[in-house]
């Protein structure tokens, strides 16, 4: 009996997910906006085929490989929220786009939803948190049925239409969050702390129960968990050797689950900064990346005003992946 357990235990173990990606390819593709050199925001909807801009108050969306625009929202119509607040984000059914508009007070936002067919707006949650060092943007789950914004400290959960207000997690601030694709769970990422340790937290909606995972060392810039990954992948920067020094190392790393295995997909020379989401076939993820720096790309890089009209420093690129 004892030996039929232990083999049926191995087994299961066995058959456990067998989750460890590897970086195949690397191709680059026309640029997204990411807020840090060229003051937009752009987000990339969820069958990885279409991109969303916020820039100088304006929304648009054109296809991935394409920088053909068609206007949503044009400038002067509304109040967008610009520079470090610029944020707007697909619903997962594709229906549905939610922005951010300034309050008449700038650290509040409003969230908002724009229905794609009509241009239909929709006022969802007032003080529904915004985007910066501190406060993550508003996340819809991928099943539009909730939405997790932040007030202050607290975590809150509203309903798909933002119903319903309720406190998700008192004290737990994070830099990033990431829902499961079933809309069960929510990824909570924590820190820096001294020594650069992350901390990486999964909470279960249901239950409000958090399951401390790994701790990772570096910045979290980024997360996305795919409908084919057992876990979400993680855009970190590694701390740089010298602390007044920017860093210029960034690795993306797989967090396998149930289990919790950190391991790192990305390897060679080439840095990234940011994670977009998923791409539209196979394994492969949407990133942007950012190469070594030297001449004039050092002296942007480190922070000289971005008045310069040259191409974008931050390639947006296309990584294929495998098992």
């Amino acid at each position: 009996m004892i030996r039929a357990l232990i083999l049926l235990l191995a087994a299961a173990i066995s058959s456990g997910p067998n989750d460890k990606f590897e970086m195949v390819s690397e191709r680059q593709i026309p640029a997204m906006p990411s807020g840090i050199r060229d003051g937009g925001f752009g987000a990339l909807s969820s069958d990885g085929k279409s991109v969303l801009t916020v820039r100088a108050g304006r929304l648009t969306i054109r296809p991935l490989e394409s920088m053909e625009e068609k206007e949503l929202l044009s400038q002067g119509t509304l109040s967008l929220a610009t520079g470090s607040g610029a944020w707007a984000s697909w619903s997962g059914d594709g229906k549905w786009i939610y922005y951010l508009q300034r309050s008449d007070r700038p650290w509040i936002n409003h969230l908002w939803r724009l229905h794609v067919a009509d241009l239909r707006k929709e006022l969802l949650i007032n003080n529904a948190g915004g985007v910066g060092v501190s406060t993550p943007s508003p996340l819809p789950s991928p099943d539009d049925k909730n939405i997790v914004f932040y007030r202050g400290e607290t975590a809150m959960l509203t309903d798909g239409d933002g119903r319903s207000a309720r406190v998700l997690l008192e004290h737990g601030q994070s830099r990033v969050l990431v829902w499961s694709p079933d809309s069960s769970q929510i990824l909570f990422v924590q820190g820096p702390y001294p020594r650069g340790a992350t901390k990486l937290n999964l909470l279960t909606v249901a239950s409000a129960q958090v399951r401390p995972l790994a701790t990772i060392t570096g910045f979290v810039t980024s997360a996305n968990w795919p409908s084919w990954s057992s876990g979400p992948f993680l855009c970190v920067l590694e701390p740089a050797p010298d602390s007044r020094a920017r860093p210029t190392v960034g690795k993306i790393w797989h967090l396998s689950l149930p289990y919790g295995e950190l391991t790192e997909v990305t390897h060679g020379p080439s840095s990234y900064i940011s994670i977009f989401g998923a791409g539209a076939s196979g394994y492969s993820l949407v990133a942007q990346r950012l190469p070594m720096p030297s001449g004039w790309e050092f002296f942007q890089f480190i922070g000289l005003p971005s008045w310069s009209k040259r191409t974008p420093f931050q390639p947006t690129v296309i990584l294929t992946l495998k098992k």
